[in-house]
């Protein structure tokens, strides 16, 4: 049998002397496909969780938006490519800071507040809220600079990215 090596060079043996392809071409060509698929195969395998996680958030990103098939497949692949380019870090303060606006929005929805843009509110509502801001300051200060700081989050999530890997990578 060939080897992947010995095939590439004579393709390129073939293509430089613009000869005719022949069997022994073929042949190379099938094995440098085959070598090709086999490292396709070992990379997903060798990141296998990864992988997992991928068509996971693949799968959310499809079903989140309420387009065509084929827009929301170009839309979601430009979704994911632009946070996997994006550091770990990076992905983890967008996290962190989500969480913090949602955490906050939740506070101010429990407290009765009205989550309505204050142009919109009406006078009744608006001396409401001020009330609850008044009797509710601290809290909402402390909601409002975000109840999760970076370094303790990051510490966190960090911790489970490890916790997952160890207990769920041999998993098929």
């Amino acid at each position: 049998m060939i080897t992947t090596d010995k095939a590439i060079e004579r393709l390129a043996f073939t293509i430089t002397k613009q000869n005719k392809p022949n069997q022994t071409d073929l042949d190379s060509l099938k094995v440098i496909a085959e070598f090709i698929e086999k490292s396709k195969k070992e990379e997903i395998t060798n990141n296998y969780l990864f992988a997992k996680m991928y068509v996971y958030s693949f799968l959310h990103e499809i079903s989140y938006y309420n387009e065509s098939f084929d827009t929301n497949y170009a839309f979601s692949q430009r979704k994911l490519n632009g946070v996997l380019k994006m550091s770990l870090q990076d992905n983890i303060k967008d996290v962190m800071n989500r969480l913090n606006a949602h955490e906050h929005q939740l506070l101010i929805e429990n407290l009765g507040m009205t989550a309505k843009h204050h142009v919109i509110r009406n006078k009744n509502q608006q001396e409401n809220d001020a009330l609850i801001l008044e009797q509710n300051k601290e809290k909402i200060d402390k909601y409002t600079k975000g109840i999760f700081n970076y370094e303790d989050f990051e510490e966190k999530i960090k911790d489970q990215i490890i916790f997952c890997i160890n207990n769920y990578k041999d998993l098929p």
